[in-house]
């Protein structure tokens, strides 16, 4: 019997291999690496960019080597390797020692290298450092907002972290709370209703349990089909619902709902036709606090809502009679706004019983007719904050009047003042309001239309603060940011003396201290040369002392207070 002859184990070419790998050196221990040590040296990181390749090379010689000695076979072998060795006279207690000796080393070496690879691979790319929590706080900032509208979910930016890796695809599926805002429209723009279906339906899985907010309308006039799927889909959730907005221009059924929404705090609802709405499907919501509904198309019967509990009414297609009818049940709203339009009722000037509401504090109303009797009958004590924006359908009606006397009446101290102005009366009416209000903090004025020929010049005198023997008195002393829109009769001169005066103008008033104006903006002006060098100059120099001031052109961009150009 012909044997082979056994090698020397030195002479071994896979061992030869493995010995010739050496270890690569580190400034410093490999494995102590941790996550705030992320801004690594630019030396240390080339270091790292040029040892690792060879790492990887070394790692691929050894791993075959040691493969074997994980699941036995090398062992095996290397003991009939001493068998073959016995037989020829070796000694075999050596030889097997060797072989151990051996095996150990390498897999020292190849446990070090890997090691020192997991380590300094993290280095190179930190963001796999990260921890989980910290990875699923910056997803959630991807997500679309309660009042975002796609056209499927997938249209949010949700999906975005699982086309990058594996690990981040692992954390986004297994996070409920980036799936739970669904969003869908139904249009003539969908072309595969299955692959929407499909795709809420892969949201609500993914979202588990968790509160949702779902956002979905309907824009076809044709087959409700795909609209009831969608809705077959979600109604059964409305447990789950904690945000809620529903349009639609079909017939919709939302009786399903009735007694089963525990959670829900905000109800946005437009419908097409409201009557085919079970007056009490939202009477039972324990959590709600915000409604936006449209009064035209949507809700309209005062029987469907926990009125007394709403904080936040903000109601469109409203006639001034409606929106007298709706505070009348809302005694704990906090903000109420009304775009009003004239009814075929209101062709006659209303008549309201007075109305006080303790604890409203921001109002915002369009001009319809009858509104002047909508001032003359509330009582608010507690506002700080109103908005009201003239219509093209003209205002022949003094409103300010009786805005003024409502202000008064109600002993409020206003912080906030927003107008929208379609005329020089507006204007006129604006003054006598900032004139009852010296809290006044932030005022903003702007046209209805761009154009509008008259420019602030009764309000701009009024804001223009006078020193302490001048006649005129500064009624709103504590002004901070003032917002205009360009109009046409803007005087540059008289914009630019009331920002200087209250700007540098420090000293005492006869009826108290100015407080310095923190922030200007001018907006839709038609081009720079509207101020002459002299203005700009003044305006830069304001700027300079730090006066947060901006001048935007209407075409885009704006004026560059340091060198005057856009």
């Amino acid at each position: 019997m012909h044997m082979l002859p056994i090698e020397p184990i030195s002479a071994c070419p896979c061992i030869s291999n493995g010995d010739r790998v050496s270890l690569p050196k580190s400034s410093g221990p490999p494995f102590t690496f941790q996550f705030n040590d992320i801004l690594a040296p630019a030396e240390e990181l080339g270091d790292c960019m040029a040892i690792l390749p060879q790492v990887c090379r070394d790692l691929a010689k050894l791993d075959p080597l040691t493969q074997g000695s994980k699941d036995g076979e090398q062992d095996d072998q290397w003991h009939e390797h001493g068998e073959a060795r016995c037989r020829r006279g070796m000694p075999v207690d050596g030889s097997l020692a060797s072989l151990k000796s051996t095996q150990t080393r390498l897999l020292w070496k190849l446990e070090s290298l890997q090691a020192f690879s997991e380590t300094y691979v993290g280095r190179l790319s930190p963001i796999q450092l990260i921890p989980t929590e910290i990875l699923i706080e910056i997803f959630s900032y991807l997500k679309p907002g309660v009042r975002d509208l796609n056209t499927t979910p997938a249209q949010g930016g949700s999906l975005l972290p699982t086309h990058v890796c594996q690990q981040w695809r692992q954390v986004a599926l297994s996070t409920p709370t980036l799936w739970n805002h669904i969003s869908a429209c139904v249009d003539a723009s969908q072309r595969n209703t299955r692959l929407m279906l499909e795709c809420v339906e892969a949201w609500l899985t993914r979202t588990r349990d968790c509160p949702l907010s779902i956002n979905i309308r309907c824009q076809l006039t044709g087959s409700p089909d795909i609209w009831n799927a969608l809705l077959d889909l979600l109604l059964p959730q409305s447990h789950r619902w904690r945000h809620a907005a529903i349009a639609s221009l079909h017939k919709t059924d939302l009786s399903r709902v009735r007694n089963n929404l525990p959670l829900l705090e905000t109800l946005d609802l437009s419908l097409l036709y409201p009557e085919h709405v079970s007056t009490d499907s939202f009477e039972n919501t324990p959590m709600l606090k915000t409604v936006f509904v449209d009064v035209r198309n949507g809700y309209r019967k005062s029987g469907g809502l926990p009125w007394s509990q709403l904080t936040y009414f903000k109601a469109a297609g409203c006639t001034v009679a409606q929106a007298f009818s709706l505070l009348q049940n809302m005694h704990n709203v906090v903000t109420f706004v009304a775009h009003l339009y004239n009814g075929e009722s209101d062709s006659k000037t209303p008549t309201f019983h007075p109305l006080r509401l303790f604890k409203l504090q921001t109002l915002e109303l369009s001009y319809a007719s009858g509104v002047e009797s909508l001032f003359d009958c509330l009582y608010l004590p507690s506002l700080t904050h109103f908005s009201f924006w003239e219509s093209n359908s003209g205002s022949t009606v003094d409103w300010g009047v009786q805005l003024v006397s409502l202000i008064q009446r109600s002993s409020c101290h206003l912080k906030s003042l927003q107008f929208t102005l379609q005329s020089a009366r507006g204007q006129a009416s604006v003054d006598d309001v900032i004139r009852v209000s010296p809290k006044l903090e932030h005022l903003y004025l702007a046209p209805l239309e761009y154009g509008t020929t008259w420019g602030y010049g009764s309000v701009i005198r009024s804001l223009t603060a006078s020193s302490a023997g001048g006649a005129r008195l500064n009624p709103v002393p504590e002004l901070h940011n003032l917002g205009l829109v360009y109009a046409r009769g803007f005087q540059p001169q008289d914009f630019v003396e009331m920002v200087e005066s209250r700007w540098r103008l420090g000293r005492e008033m006869s009826e108290g201290p100015v407080a310095r104006i923190r922030s200007v903006r001018l907006g839709w002006v038609p081009h720079a040369a509207v101020f002459d060098p002299a203005a700009l100059a003044r305006l830069s120099e304001f700027a300079e002392e730090g006066l947060d001031i901006a001048v935007h052109i209407k075409e885009g961009g704006s004026i560059d207070f340091q060198r005057g150009l856009i």
